[in-house]
C-alpha cells in the first residue's frame, strides 16, 4: 500500500504593491511601496514602520491598541498613531486619516482595506493597475518569502510615478 506523502509547503507567497510618496522635512521626497493589503481590517487607513514615521518627521502619538496577524501566535507592537498624513500615488494626492505605527511591520507601509474602500479603488490585477478617481496606479506583483524577501517581481521597469507637471527646484507636490 502507497501512502501518499504531504505536499510540500511553498513558502513564497504573492503580494501586490503601489507606488507611494510622502513628502518629508526639509521637503524631501520620501518612495516607499505600499502593501495592498486586503487581510488589514483595522479601522485605520494604514499602518507604517516606526522607522518610516521618524523619517518623515510624524508625531506619533500613544494610543491603546492591538492588532493581530494572521498567524496562530503572531501580534504587533503598536508604537502609537498619526493622523492626516498626505500621501501621493501617481499623480493623485490623497489624505490617510489614521495610520497605525508599528514597530516590526513586514512592509513599511500598509494599506488596508477599509482605505482601499473609502477611496473607491478598482483593483484590476489582469491589468496590473489600481483604479481611483479616473487615475490609473501601476500594481507591482512580487512573490515573496515569509520572511518579506523579494525574490521575484514581475513589475515592469520603468514606471514613473512623478507628476507630469512638476515644479523645478525640486518642489512635487503644494501641500
Amino acid at each position: 500500500m502507497a501512502i501518499a506523502s504531504r505536499p510540500e509547503r511553498n513558502p513564497l507567497k504573492p503580494s501586490a504593491y503601489v507606488k507611494v510618496q510622502f513628502l518629508g522635512p526639509k521637503q524631501q521626497l520620501w518612495r516607499v511601496k505600499g502593501l495592498l493589503d486586503s487581510g488589514n481590517l483595522t479601522n485605520a487607513a494604514a499602518a507604517m514602520t516606526y522607522k518610516l514615521a521618524q523619517n518623515l518627521g510624524l508625531k506619533v502619538k500613544p494610543c491603546q491598541v492591538r492588532v493581530g496577524t494572521a498567524s496562530k501566535t503572531g501580534s504587533l507592537q503598536v508604537v502609537g498613531e498619526v493622523h492626516n498624513v498626505k500621501m501621493a500615488m501617481g499623480k493623485l494626492v490623497v489624505s490617510l486619516y489614521r495610520v497605525l505605527v508599528i514597530r516590526d511591520l513586514n512592509s513599511e507601509l500598509n494599506l488596508s482595506l477599509s482605505f482601499l474602500k473609502s477611496i473607491k479603488a478598482d483593483l484590476n490585477f489582469n491589468k496590473k493597475q489600481m483604479t481611483v478617481a479616473g487615475y490609473q496606479i501601476p500594481i507591482i506583483t512580487a512573490m515573496q518569502t515569509e520572511r518579506s524577501r523579494e525574490v521575484e517581481s514581475n513589475a515592469s521597469s520603468g514606471v514613473d510615478i512623478t507628476r507630469d507637471n512638476e515644479p523645478k527646484g525640486g518642489g512635487w507636490y503644494p501641500w
